[in-house]
């Protein structure tokens, strides 16, 4: 299980890469505001050789050598999701779901400060967006992440 403790050890080390990410999926949610649990990380990234390469390198402060190599930009690019196993979690590695890119969501970024680390979350338009599945969770996802959204542009 993904801890926010674990969680923001990653983020620290993302962060000291340099990769350009958007924290996204069940984590964005709970960072809203919603108490649930998740099994995972999802990140957005940008899909550029530099970037995945900076993720490949800050992935591998928590792999064994050899167990990245198969990550590469091509790869990324093509199946739009990937999937890394980091012992007792995974991080979903995000390209692209539907229309939204770290391109369209990087204007969106909300940067959530938890014990001095700087966590790039995606924004409420984001999340909205990306929670139009079918899968229950989803559904349950978009619902709070809407009725935030409704509930922040009420008068105080």
């Amino acid at each position: 299980m993904l801890t926010l403790e674990k969680l923001l050890e990653v983020v620290k080390v993302f962060n000291a890469a340099g990769v350009k990410y958007i924290l996204v999926g069940g984590w964005a949610v709970i960072l809203h505001g919603l108490e649930r649990t998740t099994m995972d990380m999802d990140i957005l990234v940008e899909a550029s050789d530099e970037n995945i390469g900076n993720l490949r390198k800050a992935l591998g402060k928590f792999l064994k050598p050899g167990e990245i190599s198969d990550l590469t930009a091509g790869m990324v690019r093509e199946y739009g999701v990937v999937r890394v196993g980091l012992g007792d979690f995974y991080i979903d590695v995000i390209t692209k779901i539907g229309k939204m890119d770290y391109q369209r969501a990087e204007s969106g970024i909300h940067k959530e400060i938890i014990d001095n680390v700087a966590v790039p979350v995606a924004g409420l338009e984001t999340m909205i967006e990306m929670k139009k599945g079918v899968r229950e969770i989803d559904k349950k996802d978009r619902l709070f992440l809407e009725g935030k959204k409704d509930f922040l542009k009420k008068p105080d």
